[in-house]
Order: structure tokens, then C-alpha cells, then sequence
């Protein structure tokens, strides 16, 4: 089926975010299809000492953590894939992030996250950008499109034909009781005999 692309785990996922708000604006939801890219626009308006990109779906990954600085730390696995680029801004905290070559498991909620030492605690703060990204399949798509009507119209059958069945058995059950009624209220009619042996009996008297 066309839901097994993503999988029930990540259907699941998808819908709790989007019932929690963290994706409320459509511009915050990203359709792409499997070899395609996307870019990843975080920002901060508040000043802040390092920004961390997570990627949610079963559990919480980090992919990048940049200190605002020079020093970037991209996770080795997502390292041939992602690219960053700074605007050229003094003290910003904006950064262009690249994802290249999406897959189907690159599907998830991607948090961009600032935090800023505040002793004696770390302050975390939700950054601009952050974006719910979906990766979905053509063919998939197709198949969905062709796969619904037919299961929609086989539904809908068995919901007709259930109805049938259930308005058809109601039409016997009162027809029976109404058979029944009519015998019971039926009046007791004498016989021809009958009456024959009652006048023949009040004669002999």
C-alpha cells in the first residue's frame, strides 16, 4: 500500500506534530521527492552562542552544532550531504543549511535550536526556520491516487449491500409479526355442521 512508504511510525509522527502546532503554517511544511534538496534557513532575533539542527521523527538526532563562530560540527553520517553557508553579516546568527539527495528516511521534523549560557543554566531557545519536511514518492503518489477510489467504491458497496440486507430482514421480521397479529385477532366463525346440530338439537327439545 502507498502508506507503507513512509511507514506507520512516521505517519504517526507526522500527525502528532502537525496536531501540536509545530508546524501550524504551511510554509513550514516541505513536499520534496526522493533526490531533491532543501534548505534550511535558521536565524535568531535574539543574541545567542550557538545554534544545534535536530532531525525528529522516532528520536531526536543532531546533525549540526555551530557556535557562531568558525567551528561547525556536522554529524559523519549526514556529512557528505549537508552544506552551510553564512550571510554575509557581522555577529549574525542566520545560517543557510543544504540537505542534497533526500531519501524517504530523511522524512521528519527538522528544530533549529539556540542556546545561550546563562549561568547557572543553559537558556534554549527556538530558532527561525524550522521546518517539517515530508519526502514522498511519484509513483507512490499514482499509486494512491488510483488505490482510493478503488478501495472507496468497494467500501461503499458492502455499506449498500449491508443496508439491503438490514432492510430486507426488518420488512420480513414485520411482516411475520404482522401475519401474527392478524391470526390472533382473527374472530371464530361457526361451521356450517356446527350450526346444522344446533338446530337439530333445539328441535328435538
Amino acid at each position: 500500500m502507498c502508506t507503507s512508504r513512509l511507514g506507520v511510525s512516521t505517519l504517526f509522527f507526522l500527525t502528532l506534530t502537525l496536531s501540536s502546532g509545530r508546524a501550524a503554517n504551511s510554509s513550514d511544511i516541505q513536499w520534496r521527492k526522493p533526490g531533491e534538496s532543501i534548505t534550511i534557513h535558521c536565524s535568531s532575533t535574539t543574541k545567542q552562542e550557538s545554534l544545534y539542527l535536530y532531525h525528529s521523527i522516532n528520536n531526536k538526532v543532531i546533525i549540526l552544532h555551530w557556535n557562531l563562530g568558525d567551528t561547525k560540527t556536522i554529524d559523519e553520517q549526514w556529512r557528505p550531504r549537508v552544506k552551510t553557508e553564512k550571510p554575509n553579516k557581522t555577529g549574525t546568527t542566520e545560517l543557510l543549511i543544504t540537505i542534497a539527495n533526500l531519501t524517504a528516511q530523511d522524512t521528519g521534523f527538522y528544530l533549529c535550536e539556540y542556546t545561550d549560557l546563562k549561568k547557572p543554566c543553559i537558556v534554549k531557545t527556538r530558532g527561525a526556520g524550522s521546518v517539517l519536511l515530508v519526502v514522498h514518492d511519484a509513483v507512490a503518489e499514482k499509486e494512491c491516487d488510483l488505490t482510493f477510489p478503488m478501495i472507496l467504491v468497494g467500501v461503499l458497496c458492502i455499506v449498500i449491500l449491508l443496508l439491503l440486507s438490514v432492510l430486507v430482514s426488518m420488512w420480513i421480521v414485520r411482516k411475520m409479526k404482522t401475519m401474527h397479529v392478524t391470526a390472533v385477532r382473527r374472530p371464530h366463525r361457526a361451521k356450517p355442521s356446527d350450526v346444522y346440530e344446533d338446530m337439530r338439537s333445539t328441535c328435538r327439545r
